[in-house]
Order: C-alpha cells, then structure tokens, then sequence
C-alpha cells in the first residue's frame, strides 16, 4: 500500500480577502498586518503621501502615522485628508 494515498493535501491555502472601506469604496485585501503608507496606494488616484489617513475607531475618526502599521481583519474603515487635530 502507498503510504501517500488517502493524505490530504497539506499545500499552502490561498489567503482569502476581507472587505475595507477607503473614502466610502469598498476594497478587497488580504486580513493580517499592514503598513498605512501601504494602505493609502490602495485606492486609485492613490491618496498623496502627505495626506493623513484616519481609521474610524469606535465612531471616531482617529489620524493613523504613515510609518505605523493596522491590523486588518475585515470591516475597517478609513478616510484621508482627516482632521489632524490643531489649527494651521
């Protein structure tokens, strides 16, 4: 008897994608850790590199760094060009 016969298959899984909200569209990416800076080339035009974005957090829209990262798990909602909070 083959020792290999009635295994399953252990290949990798293709990773799967959540739905996330960037200035009202809907877009599709895979869940896990991202960079904000990655996040904000998502939509198209990308949104410039001196925009803030903001992920809306418990009904508020909280400024994210550009050289920090967001867990993406599906559902997340963000906006650029946001209040950073201070006048100008």
């Amino acid at each position: 008897m083959n020792s290999h016969e009635n295994k399953p298959d252990p290949g990798p899984k293709p990773p799967h994608e959540v739905s996330i909200v960037i200035n009202g569209q809907t877009y599709e990416v895979r869940p896990g850790s991202h960079p904000v800076a990655q996040l904000k080339t998502i939509p198209q035009p990308n949104i410039p590199k001196e925009d803030t974005l903001c992920q809306m957090i418990g009904g508020v829209l909280t400024p994210l760094d550009n050289k920090s990262h967001v867990t993406i798990v599906g559902g997340e909602a963000f906006a650029s060009n946001c209040p950073s909070g201070g006048a100008s």
